[in-house]
């Protein structure tokens, strides 16, 4: 595993949000045009992307509230929340880097995409059958990847510290190689600062035998429930509570894995563009009680996925491709409603 720390002679990429903290970020550029259409686009993303242009910036002033009353009344698999879920899913699974770039607003006059997205994620919990459900419907709607991947190299990144406070600040990328795609079909290429061999460039499309890179931090709590978890670290600063993640992510294994981008900073000149983490989902949320790993990260071990609380309701000894299938046989309902 490579180690980079603050003045440190490995080469290091430049954080644009902390450049004394050599973190991974993803720097996109705002959509120059609004909507943000091509005539190429599947019907259901060319349609989410000019009611959305719609709902923004043409509604009358004062209206915003309205719209949002309405979504939060959709609180059940009606109509109205099907083919919002349908299209809202298409937007994200075709391009994720137009689609988080587009989401956040520009102005505080705005009326926030963002917020509306969070009212959805809201209703679909209200709308399932039971936690599992809830639990799916969630992970599969909130990610922008999904993806079944092995682990090639990984690098910690982390700040000069006292032993007490060093493992607290280090995160790791994790660069891969993608062995399947579920969801998201267009990723950032890879960075060479933090993967010795491979080469940059701006966009690819994902497939099979692709690199991509996300990044995780051990110190994070497995529990999602809001509570405050002790951190016990060794006389090393190593961490030792079990409440933690920990370094779950290790080179030549296999995951299944959700990720979603999460706003890092923003430009403040001219440039129009924004900078991004790519983290691993929470598939937790106060009230829905313990899952395997608290994170979206399940580990492939002997061809089965590790998922020993059965966090969607799949069964808790499922072979890779099993797991595979009935994540697919959910999309495919929500593709069709």
């Amino acid at each position: 595993m490579l180690v980079v720390l603050d003045g440190h002679t490995v080469a290091q990429p430049v954080n644009p949000c902390n450049p004394a903290y050599p973190y991974l970020v993803y720097t996109l550029q705002r959509p120059m045009q609004k909507p943000p259409v091509s005539i190429y686009m599947p019907y259901d993303v060319l349609l989410g992307y000019i009611a959305l242009d719609t709902f923004q910036y043409r509604i009358p002033p004062g209206a915003e509230g309205q719209l949002v009353e309405f979504l939060k009344r959709q609180t059940s698999w009606n109509d109205t929340l099907k083919t919002i879920t349908r299209i809202w899913y298409a937007m994200a699974d075709y391009d994720p880097m137009l689609y988080i770039s587009r989401i956040w607003k520009f102005r505080i006059t705005e009326p926030a995409p963002l917020m509306w997205q969070d009212i959805l994620l809201e209703n679909i919990i209200k709308a399932a059958d039971n936690i599992k459900a809830a639990r799916r419907d969630r992970a599969l709607l909130q990610s922008h990847y999904i993806l079944h991947i092995m682990v090639v190299d990984t690098v910690q990144t982390r700040l000069p510290a006292p032993p007490e406070l060093r493992e607290k600040s280090m995160c790791i990328t994790t660069s891969c190689l993608v062995q399947d795609v579920i969801k998201g079909q267009v990723a950032p290429l890879c960075n060479t600062a933090f993967l010795r061999g491979w080469l940059t460039n701006n966009r690819q499309t994902l497939d099979s035998g692709r690199c991509l890179q996300f990044t995780y931090c051990p110190h994070w709590s497995r529990r999602g429930d809001g509570d405050v978890v002790d951190v016990e670290t060794d006389s090393m600063g190593n961490i030792v509570s079990p409440a933690l993640l920990g370094e779950i992510l290790s080179p030549g294994c296999e995951y299944i894995v959700f990720l979603r981008y999460s706003m890092g900073c923003r430009s403040t000149d001219t440039t129009q563009v924004d900078h991004y983490t790519l983290d691993p989902i929470r598939v937790e949320w106060e009230g829905s009680g313990e899952s395997s790993y608290g994170f979206g990260i399940y580990p492939v071990v002997d061809g089965i996925v590790q998922d020993p609380m059965d966090d969607f309701g799949f069964g808790t000894n499922l072979s890779v491709e099993q797991f595979k299938q009935r994540l697919r046989e959910r999309i495919a309902e929500i593709k069709n409603w």
